[in-house]
């Protein structure tokens, strides 16, 4: 019975702070972060507990999830090697695809690993956004007046927006 009210009296506590947790960066599940994160925060910092280190333990999770989908993954792996060594990238989807079947071979990837054409290039890469946000990465299509798909990967944190390498809401 004891333990049955230490667990209510927690629970309501955590009631009374969900709705107060701020999540500037939210892992897969919020809803559930934000939860987690009232109910560390009810059993408390001195106690080993807090929405720090809870956040700091999900991301972690979270981040080698995506290593190790990226290591499965030839084109997850080239374009990340790529944008770590040639920086930011504002070019056609085609330009892209051609760059990346010459950038694999110096990576040990077969360029026939990749997406055959730049439109199967531009269906994959699409979902692509969290596993880019999480390396600190943002990706954005646009259309050019020719009818051309346009694909701009800039580190998180340009133009004056909060570097945070985690992932954001949608």
């Amino acid at each position: 019975a004891q333990y049955l009210g230490g667990l209510l009296d927690v629970l309501a506590a955590a009631m009374g702070k969900v709705n107060t947790i701020q999540l500037e960066a939210k892992p897969r599940l919020a809803d559930y972060c934000r939860w987690a994160c009232a109910v560390a925060e009810v059993l408390g910092v001195a106690k080993g507990f807090g929405k720090d280190r809870l956040l700091a333990a999900m991301f972690g999770v979270s981040a080698d999830a995506y290593d190790q989908s990226i290591a499965n993954d030839p084109l997850a792996f080239v374009l990340l090697e790529a944008l770590n060594e040639l920086g930011e990238m504002d070019l056609l989807v085609s330009e892209l695809h051609n760059g990346l079947a010459g950038y694999a071979p110096k990576k040990g990837v077969s360029p026939h690993a990749l997406p055959k054409s730049p439109a199967a290039l531009s269906r994959k890469l699409k979902g692509y956004h969290k596993l880019l946000e999480t390396k600190g990465w943002k990706m954005d299509f646009s259309d050019t007046p020719d009818h051309c798909r346009n694909v701009t990967i800039k580190r998180l944190g340009s133009n004056g927006a909060d570097a945070c390498p985690r992932n954001t809401t949608d």
